[in-house]
């Protein structure tokens, strides 16, 4: 079952809801490295559909561990190849963003997803 976005936001606007939220409690992130946005400690727990074509849908639980308006990391117990295409949900909120693996990296309880929007 795919997970549609049922309201009438565009992306920019959800990402900029979810970029507040984790204003209010996380850290900034001064090391900009290739970035172009300072990122921000945010612990929510999220839902990534596998939405690539061809795939099989396949669906991760996982925690966010920072989050940008252009991208998100996030923890999982499973690797996820580069470029795959996920559409990403926080908690039980049904809005979902669009977004491209852009690295996987092993971490000690599993790997480490990034995922730019856009």
């Amino acid at each position: 079952m795919s997970m549609t976005n049922t309201f009438e936001k565009d992306a920019a606007s959800i990402l900029q809801e979810w970029v507040k939220t984790a204003e209010q409690g996380g850290e900034r992130d001064s090391y900009l490295s290739k970035r172009t946005t300072t990122r921000i400690t945010w612990g929510e727990s999220l839902t990534a559909e596998d939405v690539s074509r061809g795939s099989s849908k396949k669906v991760v639980h996982a925690r966010a561990r920072n989050i940008s308006q252009k991208g998100l990391c996030f923890l999982s117990r499973t690797p996820i190849r580069l470029h795959t295409k996920l559409e990403i949900r926080v908690g039980d909120n049904p809005q979902t963003v669009l977004g491209a693996v852009v690295h996987c990296s092993t971490a000690l309880a599993g790997y480490m997803i990034g995922v730019s929007f856009g």
